[in-house]
Parts: C-alpha cells; structure tokens; sequence
C-alpha cells in the first residue's frame, strides 16, 4: 500500500496569502494613520521608532515613573537637529530623539545621577496661552507628575487673537468645560479659575464660539478628552472657506489639540505594542539622541551658519490688551499646579535673538521678572537662560537661504544639551528635580552643574568665536556689542 505522503500546498498560493495578508496590514496601517494622532508634539509618523510614543506617558507600567511634561510652543516642543545645508532652501532636520525630552531623559541619567526620570513633550507648534492650557489639562491626568516646564516664544504670545496656527473660538468652549473641573478637582485655586473665567467669557472670542456652536455645545464635546466636533455641515463649510486654517480640518480629522481617543489608543495597541517594529528601549533610544548630537556637530564648522541672525525686538505679554488675561492665566496655572502638588519650571530658554540691551530695558523686567512676581511666591521655578546660556549662533537653526538668516532662538541638538544642562541645574538647586550638582561656584555661567558630559563628540566641537550679526544691518558685516550678562540668583 503506498504510504500516506503529506502534500504541501503549492508555493504559488502561500505566497498569495503572505501578500495579500501584508496588503491588510498595510490597508489597516493607512487607516490608523489616518486617525487623529495620539502624539502631544506634532504628530510624527508612528513608524519613526524612535520615538517614545505619548501613550507611554499613560501607560500603566509607568506608574511609579516621577515624570515631567515640557509643555509649550515650538521652540521647546521642537525636534530640530540640525541644518541640511546642501539642500536649496537649508530645510531643518528632525527627529524626535532631538527634542527638549529626549534629551533632558539623556542628560538626567548620564550627567545629572537621576535615572528613570520620564520627560515628555505635550504641546504642539502655533498654539499660545490659551490653547495651552489643554496640555496643562493633559498631564495632569497622569500619576506622579512632578514638573511642568512651560515655555512661550515671541510669535505665541497671544491669548483670544486668532492666528493662522490656531482654532481660538473652539479653545474657548474647550477650556470653559477645563476650568469647570478644574474648580472642582481643586478648589484653592477656585478664585484664581473664577477670575481668569470671567476674562474668557468676555472676551470676542467666546462669543464668536457660542455663535459657531451654539448653546448646546456640551453635546458635541467628548468630555473624556475635551474633544468639540463640528456639526458634519460645518465642518464642510469650514473646508469651503479655508483650506489652510486648522479649523477646516477640525471635523474630519478631529481636533487641532490631537486629541487622545479610543481609535488612536487601539491602533497604538495593535502597532507600537504587537507589531514586528523593534521597539526602542531606553539605551537604544540614548544612543540615537547621542548620535543625532554627532550628526549637528558635524556641521558646525561650516562658516555658512554665520549668517546674520534675526532679532527679535521684545515683546511683553504682560502689558497690551490681553495683559489681564495672560496674568491671570499664569496665577491660575500656578494656583492649580500647587494644589497639585506639582512644581511649575517657567523656562526661558537661551536666545542670540534678543540682545543684551533690549533685556535689561524691556525683557527681563517686563516679562521675566513679572512670571517670578506671580510665581515664585507660589514655590515655584523661573529658569532664566535667555542671555546667560554660553551657545554661539551656530547652534541655532537657520531660517532660509534667500537671503540667510539664523532665527537666534530654535536650537538644534547641540544647542539643546547645553539649554537642558541649565534647566536640570536650576530645577536641582530649586528641589524640584532629584540630580546631583558638580562642585564649584553657584554661577551658572561658571557651573552649568552637570557632574561631565555624556557626550564624547562634545570634546571634539570647533571652537568658535562669539559673534551676532543683526539681519536688518546685513551690509555691516560687524559683530553687535555683546557684553557678558550678569548673573543673578539661582531661584
């Protein structure tokens, strides 16, 4: 009798059925990224597996883990690493394993004797006071929150204005349900709500938001996430009037805040955590952010970053017509995060856009030490590195070609460890971060408080004379005055 011989099926069907099951997978990974992204920062494609994603910072697992959310606009949300300066246009190089985050979590081990510290981005660019206060919201939700570090640059200082970047009258409606369980959830600070309430709901802006959504707004809103939907009508109408503003795209794809939503955590679920994607683990994604440090001080040396840099003239949010509202916000947020029990680190970060004079005059008093008046009676933190910082203009991003310009304010990955050695530092000596200080004086310039470098490129950078050229005065070609800053407290 002949043997039973056990028949495979032809090659010509499995290899179908592989395809046709990598076609699903792909179809499935289209319509997940197709979802409102569940990424505070801008929303980066999720197979960039470097990235951390933003849903570990509600992971379970990390429960235990002492975290610390950089809340704020570009300029300290950003991933920037360098320039490519042979592409017309020097268009900027990201990664996420370059941002203010990643880096702190390199630093905070390597430099600073803390380990196991989660920092984490949670804003998105555009966005100001206002719109801000949804990130607030945000991480606040997560156990063992420790610090918010919050930062505002020159083009976000605005608060009811509507801008290209932002969807103001949906932020108002949005932040009128926050404040509502922010009374409850702590209510010290219900005077410091009731007063910055009352400046929302007077404000043009909300009632151009009542008028768009109507009273009956609450029945759109996903209270889980603070999530307002358009009606499908508007939406459409929105698409109709305005192909650019964020609002026209607000109802198809859900919120410009990128809302957290079921869909976006299921497909997180299913890609980021089961997929055949190797998943970085903290050593993998040190070495990345230390290699991308390597990438941008490779470029350093080239005279091309010499171009001139693009003041910025001081702009003081706290004088002009919504200089109640940006003070109250600032109490109120303050007022919250104590209650909290979470320290708030107002961080302004260094700069070559600002020069000395101008932050004597106007900055510092205007601005600066308006935030330490209102916060540091609170307990908590101004770290102020905006002339004190020791980077040269070459560790900033360029801003074009036609005719270049640095921007003076946007660090690359170079620039970002030696702003984060400061920040780290402040927050150690203010107890609001548990690192070790190197000995020595306590001047930040002299002691920017790391125990050494993590990185081993840092002792091979060129050396480069200091020198900020004004872009208004590109014919003069001479270095603008410059003086040392004087160094104040540590608070």
């Amino acid at each position: 009798m002949d043997s039973c011989v056990h028949q495979r099926p032809p090659v010509a069907p499995r290899l179908a059925g592989a395809l046709l099951l990598a076609a699903g997978f792909g179809l499935a990974w289209l319509a997940c990224a197709a979802l409102p992204q569940l990424h505070y920062a801008e929303s980066y494609p999720l197979f960039r597996r470097q990235q951390l994603p933003a849903s570990a910072y509600f992971d379970p697992a990390r429960a235990a883990e002492p975290r610390h959310a950089f809340v704020g606009a570009s300029y300290i949300i950003n991933a920037w690493v360098d320039n490519d300066l042979d592409a017309k246009g020097w268009p900027a190089l990201e990664d996420p394993s370059s941002s203010y985050a990643a880096t702190a979590r390199l630093a905070a081990q390597r430099e600073f004797d803390a380990p196991g510290q989660g920092f984490y981005d949670m804003g998105r660019l555009g966005a100001g006071f206002l719109e801000h206060l949804w990130y607030v919201n945000q991480a606040l939700k997560a156990p063992n929150l420790k610090t918010v570090v919050y930062a505002t640059g020159h083009t976000n200082l605005t608060h009811f204005t509507e801008t290209p970047w932002t969807d103001v009258e949906r932020s108002c409606l949005e932040t009128a349900y926050i404040l509502e369980q922010w009374k409850l959830r702590y209510p010290a600070a219900g005077p410091a709500i009731d007063e910055y309430a009352a400046l929302l709901k007077a404000s043009p802006a909300y009632a151009r938001a009542l008028e768009r959504f109507g009273a009956d707004w609450r029945s759109r809103l996903d209270v889980r996430e603070v999530f307002l939907t358009d009606t499908p009508r508007q939406a459409l109408a929105n698409a109709v009037q305005s192909g650019s503003h964020y609002r026209s795209a607000a109802g198809v794809r859900g919120n410009p805040h990128l809302a957290v939503n079921k869909p976006a955590e299921l497909r997180d679920a299913l890609i980021w955590n089961t997929s055949l994607l190797a998943r970085y683990g903290e050593e993998s994604r040190q070495r990345r952010t230390l290699s991308l440090l390597d990438q941008n001080a490779a470029v350093l040396g080239d005279l091309r970053l010499d171009a001139p840099v693009l003041l910025n003239p001081s702009r003081n949010p706290f004088d002009g017509p919504e200089a109640a509202a940006n003070r109250a916000w600032t109490r109120m947020v303050g007022e919250v995060l104590r209650e909290a029990g979470v320290r708030l680190v107002w961080f302004f970060p260094p700069e070559v856009s600002i020069t000395p004079q101008d932050y004597q005059r106007h900055y510092r008093p205007g601005f600066v030490d308006a935030v330490r008046d209102i916060l540091l009676p609170m307990g908590h933190v101004v770290s102020d590195h905006v002339l004190d910082h020791g980077l040269n203009q070459r560790e900033f991003i360029m801003e074009s070609d036609s005719p270049p310009h640095q921007t003076g304010y946007k660090p690359g990955s170079v620039g970002k460890l030696k702003a984060v050695r400061l920040l780290l530092a402040d927050m150690t000596r203010a107890g609001a971060f548990p690192g070790r200080l190197a000995p020595g004086p306590e001047t930040l310039s002299g002691s920017p408080g790391a125990l050494g470098s993590c990185w081993p490129g840092e002792a091979r950078l060129p050396v480069i004379p200091f020198c900020v050229r004004d872009f208004s005065l590109r014919g003069s070609g001479g270095c603008l005055p410059w003086p040392k800053p004087v160094t104040g407290d540590v608070r």
